[in-house]
């Protein structure tokens, strides 16, 4: 049993890759129910990856986390006395992208809203994709 199980790429700060990961989890172990977390950035490197899903007919979660920045490069720029150069960007309509590619997309931004729609991903017969607001502040501060 993998309940739980944990894919991820660590280490090299791989960005983009979270979602291919997760596609290749879900095909490989269709029972299994598969979700996603990457932040916007990741997200915006591979959004092709949504026309697998949809032509697959997956019910997988994706959970983007949304603050607008590259928040741990901010850091460390930050930390080494550096300005912040090529950090921040505009948002990306998570949800409009979701739908173009004919999945489901929200946008939460409190915990209860995030497991109530969690609890309809596998009731679907497409991809869920679920914007979630977060302050880079408290995101860069755990790290």
């Amino acid at each position: 049993n993998r309940a739980r199980a944990l894919l991820q790429s660590t280490a090299f700060c791989t960005m983009g890759v979270a979602v291919p990961l997760a596609i290749g989890h879900a095909i490989a172990a269709p029972d299994t129910p598969v979700t996603a977390v990457v932040g916007d950035a990741g997200f915006d490197m591979s959004p092709g990856d949504l026309a697998t899903l949809r032509d697959a007919r997956l019910p997988m979660a994706i959970i983007v986390l949304v603050d607008n920045a590259l928040a741990l490069i901010e850091k460390k720029q930050s930390l080494m006395q550096l300005p912040g150069h090529g950090v921040l960007f505009k948002p990306t309509d998570i949800p409009a992208v979701a739908r173009a590619y004919g999945g489901h997309g929200v946008t939460v931004t409190d915990a209860e809203s995030l497991t109530r729609e969690l609890q309809d991903v596998w009731q679907r017969d497409t991809f869920t994709l679920i914007a979630a607001r977060i302050d880079k502040q408290e995101y860069a501060s755990a790290f």
